[in-house]
């Protein structure tokens, strides 16, 4: 009987096939597995792999759900990195940009009238949830949760954007622009993700008749010990740096902030130098941030008290 077993290498689970049931003996490309309990054995599908919806599988166990989801991660289709689980999305990290966000992107959802009539993405969700809103008059929420590196940070960003799109008076510029803020104060470099999140957040969004009219943000667990303490291969938080290496050379902060570049600030060094790769240059970065800072309202004098 073929089979799928789990194993502890790389691969989770490994193909095999039954040859004697008491005691239960496996084989496998790694060899014989005797003695193997019943939990780690499962049954295996060769069909139906690729679905949109995990839901669609003949089973849903643990490993037809991971193969479905690298099915879809490894096919052609852009959106492949997305799947459904019934009402659920998930998403495998592609560690690039992929042309499936946007304003075209986001008029197609929002002329679904379920998501079920949706392919899986983080607009369908958003536009479930802004059609719920309207609907029962109750309010919604959306968690979006994973390891670190597993793409919580941008998944919540395309939730925004699609819920912010339906505003006025600039109101989405300035909701959108507290990612820069919130990143650049409380993200890091880590080993698993050039962009981590050191704390978790709950935003607020308030709409007044289908219209996003404001925000507001709770933020907790802010990992406070990297401050003084940076682990191998890692950044402290990335406003240090930005400040560092981004300010132009005339720039009149570099000046009343007495900014020195980053290696003659222990809190800055780690014990072993990162890889070099950063989720972008922290001149840009710093761009983003002052921008958001001036979308938000706060003066060149708040600002420099903010750095300071």
């Amino acid at each position: 009987t073929p089979v799928w077993v789990y194993d502890e290498g790389p691969e989770v689970f490994v193909d095999g096939r039954i040859v004697h049931d008491d005691p239960l003996v496996v084989e496998t490309s790694r060899g014989l597995l005797e003695g193997v309990s019943e939990e780690l054995v499962y049954k295996a599908l060769t069909f139906g792999f690729g679905a949109c919806d995990a839901c669609q599988l003949a089973d849903l166990s643990d490993p037809c759900l991971l193969l479905n989801l690298e099915k879809r991660y490894c096919s052609q289709e852009p959106g492949g990195v997305y799947t459904w689980v019934g009402p659920i999305l998930t998403a495998v990290n592609p560690y690039k940009r992929l042309p499936i966000y946007g304003a075209d992107s986001m008029q197609s959802f929002k002329m679904a009238k379920t998501s079920v009539q949706s392919s899986p993405h983080p607009y369908a969700v958003a536009a479930q949830a802004f059609r719920q809103m309207m609907r029962n008059k109750t309010k919604q929420g959306i968690l979006v949760s994973g390891e670190s590196g597993a793409g919580k940070t941008e998944t919540a960003k395309y939730v925004m954007q699609y819920l912010a799109a339906n505003s006025g008076d600039g109101v989405e510029k300035r909701v959108l622009g507290t990612n820069p803020i919130l990143e650049g104060f409380g993200n890091a470099k880590t080993i698993w993700n050039d962009n981590s999140s050191r704390f978790g957040k709950l935003l607020r969004l308030h709409f007044d008749q289908g219209h996003l009219s404001g925000a507001s943000v709770q933020t907790y667990l802010l990992a406070r010990s990297r401050v003084t303490h940076v682990p191998a291969q890692e950044r402290n938080y990335h406003a240090f740096y930005l400040l560092c290496n981004g300010l132009d050379v005339s720039d009149p902060l570099r000046e009343s902030l007495r900014v020195k570049p980053c290696e003659f600030f222990n809190y800055l060094r780690s014990p072993v130098q990162h890889d070099g790769q950063l989720y972008q240059a922290d001149a840009d970065f710093l761009t983003q941030l002052r921008g958001a800072f001036a979308s938000l309202g706060v003066a060149p004098e708040q600002e420099q008290d903010i750095f300071r």
